[in-house]
């Protein structure tokens, strides 16, 4: 007998995503944003520290996926509210 596991994609390039901002280290030039998808699944994507001028840990916030040489990154971050975000 052969299982078959579902796997769901939190992240395509080009495509938009959102979730809170669980990490800004004030000493570092990035933070982290979380997305999930609907069976749990988690991935903190890279967000470079110039897309999160004004924001704080906690917020929701929209973003575009893209990826560099280096893997992953959030740009064209933007602040929504919770209902946009359901």
């Amino acid at each position: 007998m052969t299982a078959i596991m579902a796997i769901d994609t939190i992240l395509v390039m080009g495509e938009q995503a959102d979730g809170p901002l669980v990490a800004q280290p004030t000493n570092k030039p990035y933070g982290w944003i979380r997305v999930e998808d609907e069976q749990g699944n988690r991935h903190l994507v890279y967000v470079p520290q110039r897309e999160l001028s004004g924001r704080k840990v906690g917020d929701i916030l929209g973003f575009t996926v893209s990826a560099n040489d280096k893997g992953a990154f959030a740009c064209h971050v933007e602040p929504i509210t919770e209902d946009e975000a359901a």
